[in-house]
């Protein structure tokens, strides 16, 4: 399997019910997310899918911006009217984990037309609420012990409770 042909390994496992075909691609996918998401074949997987790799804490991405940029991009070529919605909108970026980027990050996502919507808005200020503060503080000191302890790869799940 490749990051090219992934998409439709799962197309097929789906269609043919292979339940552990389906779940080691998925797999695949989550440890490839970002080479895997630059596939023209990515920007027509569904909404739930998309939200489905987004959601999860095995996805693995040098960065979060990283993961706001495929997020973007996914929203920004799509040949569905329903991905330019508020409530897609909302749902899809409100799965980026912001409290992971640093300030210069941050400055690049305000710096981008599509956050000017109202929906766009709301996720950011919820997501630089002061409540998060000490969750991401703890999650920080968290993956710090956990990086000290092991030898395995980070992936966004050490950053998160």
């Amino acid at each position: 399997m490749t990051v090219e042909n992934c998409l439709h390994f799962l197309k097929m496992a789906e269609m043919y019910g292979l339940s552990d075909c389906k779940r080691e691609t998925k797999a695949f996918i989550l440890d490839n997310f970002i080479p895997v998401a630059r596939n023209d074949d990515f920007r027509n997987i569904s909404c739930d899918l998309f939200c489905e790799f987004l959601s999860d804490d095995r996805l693995r991405s040098q960065s979060e911006l990283d993961v706001f940029k495929i997020a973007l991009s996914w929203l920004e070529t799509s040949v569905s009217p329903t991905r330019q919605a508020p409530e897609t909108i909302r749902r899809v970026l409100g799965l980026v984990r912001y409290g992971l980027m640093s300030a210069e990050q941050m400055e690049c996502i305000y710096s981008n037309p599509l956050l000017l919507g109202e929906a766009c808005r709301e996720v950011l200020q919820v997501s630089q609420a002061p409540a998060n503060t000490k969750q991401l503080i703890t999650n920080f000191l968290l993956c710090v012990i956990f990086m000290m302890e092991t030898s395995l790869p980070v992936c966004r799940a050490y950053l998160l409770i």
